[in-house]
């Protein structure tokens, strides 16, 4: 449950931070002039794209890795769209080659097989005075010497030869990933990636936050956060503010079987060092605690050990002190759809 959490913080972090490194702007010009065989293909090509850029845009790190996400429902169009295209301007008797093409797009799965760091998309592709269909994933299929055949299809489409259909072909499915290309450099997936397995850790280890502490570690982290240079790893310290929890806390001087009792602690500021060689932090605290004897509220100090173990002493007043040891309760309430939606809503 304390993952299913933080996983929470890790996405509310990251996009308050990461959509700062990442620089595209979605009202960059797509605009092409394709002749009307092409005009539907290029519609759902430069559809895909926006809709990509707006995913990076919302969240790079899960655009990078969640392809529902990045597409926006719309991973399928653009295939669906480039089948119809190869169906309707190309026979198979004078282009053989686009039968493995329609054969090769029809089993590509873009939700299995669409990677971020794959740049090259298109359809087709044109060299030196060669052109040929291009599969899915970089295949290249077939080189081919335009023939008389081939000619007089392609003029049929309103261009002037094969060679300018195909360079057309592949400019309009080159916008397919657009974005992407630009965006996923290499580098840039290597520090996305090394962030994700940093805020991993941070999620498996470190204490438990309420949105509460979240905030008030996202203040203190504020000049990090406006930062858009680098992109940004978990906080190296965790702040808390007026933090609950439950408590057992012994009273030694209490008469008869009430030296032990359920109280509840208030954390009012505190900072852990989560991932020290050995994770400590401390807090100023308070904890109520209903006894017949002694006072009920005592005022201390609370230790973190290892980022599980909390325990402390509060002064009741009169020289009457008391220990406690944590109970962190809302660690087993924490809600994961909840928290992310809460998160969410938080940036704004």
């Amino acid at each position: 449950m304390k993952t299913t959490y933080c996983m929470t913080l890790f996405v509310f972090w990251s996009s308050l931070s990461f959509s700062q490194d990442i620089q595209i702007d979605c009202s960059e010009s797509l605009d092409l002039s394709p002749e009307p065989v092409l005009q539907n293909l290029y519609n759902a090509s430069k559809k895909f794209a926006q809709q990509t850029c707006k995913s990076i845009l919302d969240d790079p790190i899960r655009a990078s890795e969640d392809r529902v996400f990045l597409t926006g429902g719309e991973v399928y169009g653009a295939k669906d769209e480039l089948l119809n295209f190869y169906y309707n301007a190309f026979s198979e008797a004078h282009f053989p080659d686009v039968k493995r093409a329609k054969l090769e797009w029809h089993n590509y799965n873009p939700l299995l097989e669409l990677e971020s760091d794959t740049y090259e998309y298109t359809a087709g592709y044109v060299v030196g005075n060669n052109f040929g269909f291009h599969g899915p994933v970089k295949r290249r299929i077939g080189v081919r010497n335009p023939s008389p055949e081939m000619e007089t299809e392609c003029q049929s489409h309103n261009y002037s030869s094969c060679l300018a259909f195909f360079n057309d072909i592949q400019s309009v499915t080159n916008l397919h990933n657009h974005f992407i290309r630009k965006t996923y450099t290499d580098q840039v997936l290597f520090d996305i990636r090394q962030i994700r397995d940093d805020w991993t850790k941070f999620s498996d280890e470190s204490r438990f936050q309420t949105p509460l502490d979240i905030l008030f570690t996202s203040y203190i982290y504020s000049d990090e956060l406006s930062d858009g240079l680098n992109l940004q790893a978990p906080p190296k310290f965790q702040y808390f503010l007026l933090h609950p929890s439950l408590v057992i806390d012994h009273f030694s001087d209490a008469q008869g079987g009430g030296k032990n009792e359920i109280g509840i602690a208030v954390e009012w500021i505190g900072i852990n060092d989560w991932d020290a060689k050995l994770p400590w932090g401390v807090s100023l605290a308070s904890v109520y605690a209903d006894r017949e004897q002694g006072r009920s509220v005592g005022h201390g100090v609370m230790l973190h050990i290892n980022n599980t173990f909390s325990f402390g002493m509060v002064s009741r007043g009169g020289g009457d002190n008391s220990i406690f040891v944590n109970i962190e309760f809302m660690e087993w309430f924490a809600d994961k759809k909840d928290m992310y939606e809460s998160y969410k809503s938080s940036q704004h």
